[in-house]
Protein backbone atom coordinates (compact mmCIF):
# COMPACT_ATOMS: atom_id res chain seq x y z
CA UNK A 1 0.00 0.00 0.00
CA UNK A 2 1.51 3.38 -0.97
CA UNK A 3 2.35 5.89 1.74
CA UNK A 4 -0.26 8.58 2.41
CA UNK A 5 0.22 11.87 0.57
CA UNK A 6 -1.39 13.78 3.45
CA UNK A 7 1.31 14.32 6.08
CA UNK A 8 2.20 16.66 8.93
CA UNK A 9 5.74 18.02 8.69
CA UNK A 10 7.96 19.70 11.25
CA UNK A 11 10.46 22.01 9.52
CA UNK A 12 13.51 22.66 11.72
CA UNK A 13 14.74 25.61 9.69
CA UNK A 14 15.71 29.22 10.42
CA UNK A 15 14.94 30.34 6.85
CA UNK A 16 11.19 30.52 6.09
CA UNK A 17 12.03 30.91 2.39
CA UNK A 18 13.97 27.62 2.32
CA UNK A 19 11.15 25.87 4.14
CA UNK A 20 8.65 27.24 1.64
CA UNK A 21 10.74 26.02 -1.32
CA UNK A 22 10.90 22.53 0.17
CA UNK A 23 7.16 22.60 0.79
CA UNK A 24 6.50 23.61 -2.82
CA UNK A 25 8.73 20.77 -4.09
CA UNK A 26 6.66 18.27 -2.13
CA UNK A 27 3.30 19.81 -3.04
CA UNK A 28 4.21 19.64 -6.73
CA UNK A 29 4.64 15.90 -6.25
CA UNK A 30 1.12 15.57 -4.87
CA UNK A 31 1.71 15.86 -1.14
CA UNK A 32 -0.71 17.77 1.07
CA UNK A 33 1.29 19.19 3.96
CA UNK A 34 0.35 20.45 7.41
CA UNK A 35 3.50 22.24 8.48
CA UNK A 36 5.02 23.74 11.58
CA UNK A 37 8.26 25.73 11.61
CA UNK A 38 10.80 25.89 14.42
CA UNK A 39 14.51 26.54 14.72
CA UNK A 40 15.33 26.82 18.44
CA UNK A 41 15.83 23.87 20.75
CA UNK A 42 12.96 24.96 22.99
CA UNK A 43 10.65 25.39 20.00
CA UNK A 44 11.51 21.99 18.57
CA UNK A 45 11.05 20.22 21.91
CA UNK A 46 7.73 21.97 22.50
CA UNK A 47 6.46 21.05 19.01
CA UNK A 48 7.41 17.37 19.43
CA UNK A 49 5.78 17.22 22.86
CA UNK A 50 2.50 18.82 21.74
CA UNK A 51 1.74 16.82 18.59
CA UNK A 52 2.81 13.89 16.45
CA UNK A 53 4.41 14.51 13.05
CA UNK A 54 4.63 12.22 10.07
CA UNK A 55 7.97 13.66 8.93
CA UNK A 56 10.78 15.90 10.19
CA UNK A 57 12.88 17.97 7.75
CA UNK A 58 15.84 19.73 9.35
CA UNK A 59 18.64 22.06 8.33
CA UNK A 60 22.05 21.11 9.69
CA UNK A 61 23.26 24.57 10.67
CA UNK A 62 20.93 26.59 12.93
CA UNK A 63 21.48 29.70 15.08
CA UNK A 64 22.25 28.61 18.64
CA UNK A 65 21.23 25.07 17.79
CA UNK A 66 22.37 22.33 15.40
CA UNK A 67 20.89 19.65 13.24
CA UNK A 68 22.63 16.93 15.27
CA UNK A 69 21.00 18.26 18.47
CA UNK A 70 17.65 18.37 16.69
CA UNK A 71 18.14 14.74 15.65
CA UNK A 72 18.88 13.76 19.26
CA UNK A 73 15.69 15.45 20.47
CA UNK A 74 13.67 13.78 17.71
CA UNK A 75 15.10 10.36 18.57
CA UNK A 76 14.18 10.96 22.21
CA UNK A 77 10.66 12.35 21.73
CA UNK A 78 9.55 10.86 18.38
CA UNK A 79 11.76 7.83 17.62
CA UNK A 80 9.36 6.41 15.01
CA UNK A 81 9.17 9.63 12.95
CA UNK A 82 11.47 9.67 9.89
CA UNK A 83 14.09 12.43 10.04
CA UNK A 84 15.60 13.85 6.84
CA UNK A 85 18.34 16.46 6.70
CA UNK A 86 17.75 19.25 4.19
CA UNK A 87 20.89 21.34 4.10
CA UNK A 88 22.85 23.66 1.83
CA UNK A 89 26.19 22.21 2.94
CA UNK A 90 26.49 18.58 3.95
CA UNK A 91 29.82 16.80 3.62
CA UNK A 92 30.57 13.10 3.67
CA UNK A 93 31.63 13.06 7.32
CA UNK A 94 28.41 14.73 8.47
CA UNK A 95 26.33 12.43 6.27
CA UNK A 96 27.90 9.28 7.71
CA UNK A 97 27.67 10.46 11.33
CA UNK A 98 24.08 11.65 11.09
CA UNK A 99 22.81 8.52 9.35
CA UNK A 100 24.56 6.41 11.96
CA UNK A 101 22.73 8.48 14.58
CA UNK A 102 19.30 7.78 13.09
CA UNK A 103 18.62 10.13 10.16
CA UNK A 104 17.00 8.22 7.31
CA UNK A 105 18.30 10.41 4.47
CA UNK A 106 19.71 13.78 3.46
CA UNK A 107 19.00 16.08 0.51
CA UNK A 108 20.97 19.12 -0.57
CA UNK A 109 18.90 22.31 -0.87
CA UNK A 110 20.20 22.84 -4.38
CA UNK A 111 18.80 19.39 -5.33
CA UNK A 112 15.22 19.71 -4.08
CA UNK A 113 14.08 17.56 -7.00
CA UNK A 114 15.32 14.54 -5.00
CA UNK A 115 13.28 15.47 -1.91
CA UNK A 116 9.92 13.83 -2.95
CA UNK A 117 11.66 10.49 -3.60
CA UNK A 118 13.48 10.66 -0.26
CA UNK A 119 10.20 11.38 1.53
CA UNK A 120 8.43 8.57 -0.31
CA UNK A 121 11.09 6.05 0.75
CA UNK A 122 11.05 7.24 4.37
CA UNK A 123 7.26 7.00 4.67
CA UNK A 124 7.22 3.58 2.98
CA UNK A 125 9.74 2.27 5.52
CA UNK A 126 7.59 3.55 8.39
CA UNK A 127 4.50 1.83 6.96
CA UNK A 128 6.37 -1.42 6.44
CA UNK A 129 7.64 -1.37 10.02
CA UNK A 130 4.11 -0.74 11.29
CA UNK A 131 2.71 -3.63 9.25
CA UNK A 132 5.41 -5.95 10.54
CA UNK A 133 4.68 -5.04 14.18
CA UNK A 134 0.97 -5.64 13.60
CA UNK A 135 1.71 -9.03 12.05
CA UNK A 136 3.94 -9.98 14.99
CA UNK A 137 1.24 -8.96 17.46
CA UNK A 138 -1.35 -11.01 15.56
CA UNK A 139 1.01 -14.01 15.60
CA UNK A 140 1.45 -13.74 19.37
CA UNK A 141 -2.31 -13.68 19.83
CA UNK A 142 -2.69 -16.78 17.65
CA UNK A 143 -0.04 -18.59 19.69
CA UNK A 144 -1.86 -17.78 22.94
CA UNK A 145 -5.17 -19.07 21.56
CA UNK A 146 -3.47 -22.23 20.29
CA UNK A 147 -1.99 -22.97 23.70
CA UNK A 148 -5.36 -22.47 25.37
CA UNK A 149 -6.95 -24.87 22.86
CA UNK A 150 -4.24 -27.48 23.49
CA UNK A 151 -4.79 -27.27 27.24
CA UNK A 152 -8.55 -27.61 26.81
CA UNK A 153 -8.16 -30.66 24.52
CA UNK A 154 -5.63 -32.28 26.90
CA UNK A 155 -3.15 -32.82 24.08
CA UNK A 156 0.57 -33.18 24.55
CA UNK A 157 2.65 -30.06 23.91
CA UNK A 158 6.28 -29.57 23.03
CA UNK A 159 8.49 -26.52 22.50
CA UNK A 160 11.67 -26.25 20.46
CA UNK A 161 14.23 -23.52 21.22
CA UNK A 162 16.25 -23.17 17.99
CA UNK A 163 18.91 -20.94 19.50
CA UNK A 164 19.92 -23.53 22.11
CA UNK A 165 18.69 -26.65 20.31
CA UNK A 166 16.67 -27.61 23.42
CA UNK A 167 13.46 -29.60 23.10
CA UNK A 168 10.90 -29.34 25.91
CA UNK A 169 8.03 -31.80 26.33
CA UNK A 170 5.25 -31.48 28.86
CA UNK A 171 4.24 -34.42 31.07
CA UNK A 172 1.33 -35.45 28.85
CA UNK A 173 3.50 -35.50 25.74
CA UNK A 174 6.09 -37.66 27.51
CA UNK A 175 3.38 -40.04 28.71
CA UNK A 176 1.87 -40.35 25.22
CA UNK A 177 5.28 -41.25 23.73
CA UNK A 178 6.49 -43.43 26.61
CA UNK A 179 9.30 -41.14 27.74
CA UNK A 180 10.14 -40.86 31.44
CA UNK A 181 9.74 -37.51 33.17
CA UNK A 182 13.50 -37.19 33.77
CA UNK A 183 14.70 -38.71 30.48
CA UNK A 184 16.55 -36.24 28.22
CA UNK A 185 14.88 -35.38 24.93
CA UNK A 186 16.23 -33.75 21.79
CA UNK A 187 15.33 -33.39 18.13
CA UNK A 188 17.11 -36.61 17.02
CA UNK A 189 15.00 -38.53 19.54
CA UNK A 190 11.88 -36.77 18.34
CA UNK A 191 12.72 -37.75 14.77
CA UNK A 192 13.29 -41.38 15.70
CA UNK A 193 9.85 -41.53 17.37
CA UNK A 194 8.16 -40.25 14.21
CA UNK A 195 6.95 -42.60 11.50
CA UNK A 196 9.60 -42.81 8.75
CA UNK A 197 7.16 -41.55 6.14
CA UNK A 198 6.38 -38.49 8.26
CA UNK A 199 9.95 -37.36 9.00
CA UNK A 200 10.50 -35.36 5.82
CA UNK A 201 7.20 -33.53 6.23
CA UNK A 202 7.93 -32.77 9.90
CA UNK A 203 11.30 -31.31 8.96
CA UNK A 204 9.68 -29.14 6.31
CA UNK A 205 7.01 -27.94 8.76
CA UNK A 206 9.63 -27.07 11.38
CA UNK A 207 11.66 -25.25 8.74
CA UNK A 208 8.62 -23.16 7.82
CA UNK A 209 7.89 -22.38 11.47
CA UNK A 210 11.52 -21.56 12.38
CA UNK A 211 13.32 -20.60 9.13
CA UNK A 212 16.55 -19.34 10.74
CA UNK A 213 16.94 -22.28 13.13
CA UNK A 214 20.45 -23.67 12.75
CA UNK A 215 19.43 -27.20 13.58
CA UNK A 216 16.58 -27.22 11.08
CA UNK A 217 18.69 -25.85 8.26
CA UNK A 218 21.39 -28.38 9.07
CA UNK A 219 18.80 -31.09 8.44
CA UNK A 220 17.85 -29.48 5.15
CA UNK A 221 21.41 -28.67 4.06
CA UNK A 222 20.81 -24.91 4.02
CA UNK A 223 22.74 -22.00 5.48
CA UNK A 224 21.37 -20.07 8.43
CA UNK A 225 22.02 -16.81 10.18
CA UNK A 226 21.41 -16.79 13.93
CA UNK A 227 22.50 -13.23 14.58
CA UNK A 228 19.05 -12.03 15.64
CA UNK A 229 19.47 -8.69 13.85
CA UNK A 230 17.43 -7.61 10.83
CA UNK A 231 18.83 -5.24 8.20
CA UNK A 232 16.45 -2.36 7.42
CA UNK A 233 16.43 0.72 5.20
CA UNK A 234 19.51 -0.43 3.26
CA UNK A 235 20.47 1.93 0.49
CA UNK A 236 23.44 3.55 -1.17
CA UNK A 237 24.01 6.72 -3.12
CA UNK A 238 26.83 8.59 -4.80
CA UNK A 239 28.28 11.16 -2.43
CA UNK A 240 27.18 14.69 -3.40
CA UNK A 241 30.64 16.16 -3.95
CA UNK A 242 32.53 13.10 -5.20
CA UNK A 243 30.90 10.80 -7.79
CA UNK A 244 33.74 8.31 -7.28
CA UNK A 245 32.55 7.38 -3.79
CA UNK A 246 29.39 5.62 -2.59
CA UNK A 247 27.69 6.23 0.76
CA UNK A 248 26.03 3.05 2.07
CA UNK A 249 23.64 3.38 5.01
CA UNK A 250 21.08 1.28 6.79
CA UNK A 251 19.97 0.09 10.19
CA UNK A 252 20.05 -3.07 12.30
CA UNK A 253 16.93 -3.96 14.29
CA UNK A 254 17.22 -6.30 17.28
CA UNK A 255 14.42 -8.87 17.00
CA UNK A 256 15.44 -10.81 20.09
CA UNK A 257 14.23 -10.12 23.61
CA UNK A 258 17.75 -9.54 24.96
CA UNK A 259 20.44 -6.99 24.17
CA UNK A 260 22.74 -7.95 21.30
CA UNK A 261 26.25 -6.75 20.46
CA UNK A 262 26.26 -6.64 16.63
CA UNK A 263 28.99 -8.46 14.71
CA UNK A 264 31.02 -6.71 12.01
CA UNK A 265 29.24 -6.11 8.72
CA UNK A 266 30.59 -6.98 5.28
CA UNK A 267 29.41 -4.36 2.76
CA UNK A 268 29.82 -5.47 -0.86
CA UNK A 269 29.39 -3.19 -3.88
CA UNK A 270 28.32 -5.00 -7.06
CA UNK A 271 28.22 -4.20 -10.75
CA UNK A 272 25.23 -4.60 -13.06
CA UNK A 273 25.95 -8.34 -13.48
CA UNK A 274 26.12 -8.95 -9.73
CA UNK A 275 29.90 -9.31 -9.63
CA UNK A 276 31.78 -7.84 -6.67
CA UNK A 277 33.36 -4.44 -7.34
CA UNK A 278 34.76 -3.92 -3.84
CA UNK A 279 33.97 -4.84 -0.25
CA UNK A 280 34.46 -3.22 3.13
CA UNK A 281 34.29 -4.64 6.67
CA UNK A 282 32.44 -2.26 8.99
CA UNK A 283 32.89 -2.77 12.73
CA UNK A 284 30.14 -1.13 14.76
CA UNK A 285 31.46 0.51 17.92
CA UNK A 286 28.14 1.62 19.41
CA UNK A 287 26.44 0.25 22.55
CA UNK A 288 24.52 -3.05 22.55
CA UNK A 289 21.24 -2.90 20.63
CA UNK A 290 18.27 -3.17 22.98
CA UNK A 291 15.35 -5.50 22.18
CA UNK A 292 13.21 -4.01 19.42
CA UNK A 293 15.56 -1.05 18.97
CA UNK A 294 17.53 0.08 15.91
CA UNK A 295 21.16 1.10 15.40
CA UNK A 296 22.11 2.93 12.23
CA UNK A 297 25.26 2.34 10.23
CA UNK A 298 26.92 4.15 7.36
CA UNK A 299 30.18 3.86 5.44
CA UNK A 300 31.73 5.59 2.42
CA UNK A 301 33.35 3.22 -0.09
CA UNK A 302 35.43 4.30 -3.13
CA UNK A 303 33.99 3.54 -6.58
CA UNK A 304 36.40 5.40 -8.87
CA UNK A 305 35.19 3.73 -12.08
CA UNK A 306 31.49 4.29 -11.32
CA UNK A 307 30.62 0.59 -11.83
CA UNK A 308 28.37 0.16 -8.80
CA UNK A 309 24.81 -0.95 -9.63
CA UNK A 310 23.86 -2.76 -6.43
CA UNK A 311 25.06 -3.73 -2.99
CA UNK A 312 24.64 -6.32 -0.27
CA UNK A 313 25.30 -6.46 3.46
CA UNK A 314 26.16 -9.61 5.37
CA UNK A 315 27.48 -10.46 8.83
CA UNK A 316 31.09 -11.41 9.51
CA UNK A 317 30.22 -14.38 11.68
CA UNK A 318 33.74 -15.29 12.65
CA UNK A 319 33.13 -12.68 15.34
CA UNK A 320 29.89 -14.18 16.60
CA UNK A 321 27.34 -11.80 18.14
CA UNK A 322 27.33 -11.87 21.92
CA UNK A 323 24.30 -11.31 24.12
CA UNK A 324 24.99 -8.21 26.18
CA UNK A 325 23.59 -9.84 29.29
CA UNK A 326 23.33 -13.42 30.52
CA UNK A 327 19.99 -15.02 29.79
CA UNK A 328 18.50 -18.48 29.95
CA UNK A 329 17.93 -20.36 26.72
CA UNK A 330 14.19 -19.87 27.20
CA UNK A 331 14.60 -16.14 26.64
CA UNK A 332 16.09 -16.67 23.20
CA UNK A 333 13.35 -16.84 20.57
CA UNK A 334 13.99 -18.04 17.06
CA UNK A 335 15.89 -15.21 15.34
CA UNK A 336 14.18 -13.90 12.24
CA UNK A 337 16.93 -11.74 10.75
CA UNK A 338 17.90 -12.18 7.15
CA UNK A 339 21.48 -13.34 6.71
CA UNK A 340 22.06 -10.64 4.16
CA UNK A 341 20.29 -7.71 2.58
CA UNK A 342 20.52 -6.71 -1.04
CA UNK A 343 19.83 -3.49 -2.91
CA UNK A 344 19.55 -2.44 -6.56
CA UNK A 345 20.06 0.79 -8.45
CA UNK A 346 17.61 3.61 -7.91
CA UNK A 347 16.55 5.82 -10.83
CA UNK A 348 17.73 9.03 -9.18
CA UNK A 349 21.28 7.75 -8.93
CA UNK A 350 21.12 6.14 -5.50
CA UNK A 351 20.48 2.58 -4.45
CA UNK A 352 17.22 1.30 -3.15
CA UNK A 353 16.40 -1.73 -1.10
Amino acid sequence: MPASKNISVLFIEDSPNDAELAQLALERSGYTLHTELGYSQAGVVRALQLRAFGLILADFILPGFSGSQALQEARRLAPQTPFIFLSGVFGEEHAVNMMRSGAVDYVLKQNLGFLPKAVERALAEVNERRRRLQAEQALREVEVRARLAIDAARLGMWDYEPQSGALIWDQRCRAMLGIGEQDPVDMPLFERLCHPEDRKRIREEIARAFPPAAGVYKWLGLDVNTVGLEVEALRGRTTPHDPGRTLVSGALRNIRDIEVVPPPLVVVLKDAKGATVTRRVLRLDGPPILPGQVQGFAVVIPDPQGRVAGLSVDYLLEDAPRPAAKASSKSLPAPRAKTSADSAVREDGGLRR
